[in-house]
């Protein structure tokens, strides 16, 4: 055997080296493929991002306006105005013993609790049209609706003695009087005619 071929076969093979630089490529491929799938999942969850804080921002300035606007009023107040109904007109007409009433005053009591209530006070025609008290100040519509009425009208004072009922007592009471309205969008509708007899 030559010096040529020992010397060859006496060196032995380093394999693990070799795997290790063969596998090299393969990892980094790995890591890079790893990379893009995290980038690309923070792609995807990023524009979820942006239209949530598009829709949050709107409303939080919205509502940090209303209450700045309304800052004078207690912040219990403010609430309920979130979730009122829309109002409208509602007309009326008084009579008694198909008579018409003059300085009757309407009384409705919403059925919903929590709602607000209306008043009228009649013409000498006996017609009126419902408030509602706002904040303080007199609104000439009533929320949208049902209704329990109650009327009752008084003649003037003499003396100490208290006002003159001219009005049956059965109607001063929302129970007793049988009474009832239904608000509605629908302004032609909403009208009634209130007829008391003894």
């Amino acid at each position: 055997m030559s010096e040529d071929t020992r010397g060859a076969s006496s060196e032995p093979l380093d394999v693990s080296a070799a795997d290790s630089a063969d596998a090299t490529p393969s990892s980094a491929a790995a890591e890079s493929s790893a990379d893009v799938d995290g980038s690309a999942e923070h792609d995807i969850q990023e524009p979820g991002l942006i239209r949530f804080v598009g829709l949050a921002v709107p409303i939080v300035v919205l509502v940090v306006l209303y209450f700045v606007v309304r800052s004078s009023v207690d912040f219990a107040d403010l609430l309920p105005d979130f979730f009122e109904p829309p109002m409208a007109e509602f007309h009326g007409r008084v009579f008694y013993n198909d008579e018409p009433v003059e300085g009757a005053m309407v009384e409705a009591k919403p059925l919903q609790k929590g709602r607000r209530g209306g008043i009228a006070f009649s013409e000498p025609d006996g017609r009126f049209q419902m408030m509602t008290d706002i904040n303080g100040a007199w609104v000439k519509k009533v929320f949208f609706g049902d209704y329990q009425l109650k009327v009752a009208a008084y003649g003037r004072s003499q003396g100490p003695s208290p006002p003159p009922r001219l009005t049956p007592q059965k109607y001063n009471s929302y129970d007793a009087s049988g009474l009832t309205i239904h608000v509605t969008q629908d302004v032609k509708s909403n009208t009634v005619e209130i007829r008391m007899v003894d």
